[in-house]
């Protein structure tokens, strides 16, 4: 639950997305072990309803944006971990109906989650 409690991961030199540090990157690699975790503490003691939203909303509103604009940008590792990242966050939340995902750069824009999944999906498999 500790990383529910971080954001930004930018450079401090720029207020963009555009730059060449990890944080990202390491957001896209591994924070889908995160979320994996997340889903087998499910209905175990340590992990209440509480956490699970708290964390999701982390997921939507904190990682996704960043791991998307990579999905969208990058076509080295940093575009293939995000891509794998972004679908992931979106199917992850998938029962919360009434969500939309925001990506902010490269393109503002809301997506449904359904349509957020398919559009890095596609992208992942595009790679492939």
């Amino acid at each position: 639950m500790d990383l529910t409690d971080t954001y930004g991961y930018r450079n401090e030199e720029h207020n963009d997305f555009h730059w060449g540090a990890q944080g990202i990157l390491n957001l896209a690699r591994e924070g889908k072990h995160y979320i994996h975790a997340a889903d087998f503490l499910e209905g175990g003691t340590g992990w209440t309803q509480k956490n699970k939203l708290k964390y999701q909303i982390w997921l939507r509103d904190v990682m996704y944006p960043k791991v998307a604009w990579a999905s969208r940008t990058r076509k080295n590792n940093w575009g293939v971990a995000a891509s794998f990242s972004a679908a992931l966050i979106a199917y992850y939340i998938m029962a919360q109906e009434q969500w939309q995902l925001t990506e902010i750069s490269p393109t503002p824009q809301k997506m449904s989650l359904m349509e957020a999944f398919k559009s890095h999906n596609a992208y992942q498999l595009g790679r492939l």
